[in-house]
């Protein structure tokens, strides 16, 4: 579904820095094989492909579980991976996107700037146990392979564009103009 999925892209938002307590590279796990063992059962002729994109940093203070069960109805993707050794900085996030965020999470145990750094060996173990490949991207690389031998079949998109929630302003709009009507 195209315009499920282009929805649901449109409201993938950085976690609230207050309220991070650190990445779990296996959070998904658990939704997603429900999710991905109901569809299968219920729709066994469609491909479920599962990309996963992530810098395979796990800082939670917990062990990840496995991935493992997802390869059983995994028909493709990849998992993406993303960052350097080095690492870098992380943009703090308030949840206001006003402009006004400024800095950099901070590491408490340090006294200076949260590192990001890819782990590639826990993003090729999660590879593995799905059974797709690992790819490290960077502005050079291209996800070709990734891609390549899945068969999405026809994408069906409606004629129509569906409606947005701005566009019934105008049903809020008929009883003040019947109130403006009898003020005059």
């Amino acid at each position: 579904d195209v315009s499920a999925l282009a929805q649901a892209t449109r409201a993938l938002e950085q976690e609230i820095t207050t309220y991070s307590a650190g990445s779990s590279i296996d959070e998904p796990v658990e939704d997603l094989t429900a999710l991905l063992l109901d569809d299968a059962s219920e729709n066994p002729e469609r491909s479920r492909i599962v990309y996963y994109l992530g810098d395979g940093e796990q800082t939670s203070g917990t062990e990840p579980g496995s991935f493992a069960e997802l390869a059983t109805v995994v028909d493709g993707g990849a998992v993406l991976g993303y960052g350097t050794e080095g690492g870098g900085p992380m943009k703090q996030y308030t949840g206001y996107d006003d402009g006004t965020e400024q800095g950099y999470i901070q590491d408490y145990s340090t006294g200076s700037d949260a590192i990001s750094r890819i782990d590639e060996r826990a993003l090729g173990t999660i590879a593995e146990e799905m059974g797709v490949p690992y790819i490290h991207r960077d502005a050079e690389s291209t996800v070709a392979e990734a891609t390549s031998g899945i068969r999405v079949g026809g994408i069906e998109t409606p004629d129509e564009v569906p409606a947005t929630p701005g566009e019934f302003y105008w049903v809020a709009a008929i009883p003040l103009a019947a109130l403006a009507l009898l003020e005059l």
